[in-house]
């Protein structure tokens, strides 16, 4: 029964998100909607973790505070990614030039290895604070929570092909 709750949880999460490409195309202050969106993932993060984890109160006690830093280290990270998609969606009205290309996609690599480096630290403290198994968990879940929001974030680049997302959508997995 958690398990569907999870689940339910992830899906709405990623249903959230899905508005962020009809949001992007509209006259609204970006900036406050990135905020919104941050705040409501935050929350519901927080919500598929603890129902996942299913933390004794020593384990939380533990978990917690080692999550905030982690928050705090991926939302940098995170606030990079959005500079660079804005600049992608700024460079793409100016016809983007291979050099510029070029620049945005080491950017986006750079992010990537940044975001591993981060979740390596952290496994190894939560490992060492906690056990291998609740780190391992967290990283699977963080992970899928964190791939649902990238799916959603490639959907709305005008560079997503469509046909991969129809049949994406079809797929049963």
């Amino acid at each position: 029964m958690k398990k569907n709750k999870v689940v339910l949880l992830v899906v709405m999460l990623a249903s959230l998100l899905s508005n962020v490409s009809l949001q992007a195309q509209e006259d609204i202050d970006v900036e406050h909607f990135v905020d919104v969106v941050r705040e409501t993932v935050k929350k519901d993060r927080i919500i598929v973790i603890s129902e996942s984890m299913r933390f004794e109160p020593h384990e939380a006690a533990v978990f917690w505070p080692i999550y905030e830093k982690y928050i705090e280290e991926m939302a940098v990270i995170q606030n990079a990614r959005i500079d660079l998609i804005k600049d992608y969606f700024t460079d793409l009205e100016f016809e983007t030039t291979g050099e510029t290309a070029t620049e945005l996609t080491i950017r986006a690599f750079d992010l990537t290895e940044q975001r591993l480096k981060i979740r390596r630290k952290y496994y190894a403290q939560i490992s060492t604070e906690l056990d291998a198994a609740q780190a391992t968990r967290f990283m699977q879940i963080d992970r899928v929570i964190d791939s649902a929001i990238d799916l959603k974030i490639a959907q709305a680049m005008p560079a997503f092909p469509t046909k991969l997302t129809e049949i994406m959508e079809s797929a049963t997995y």
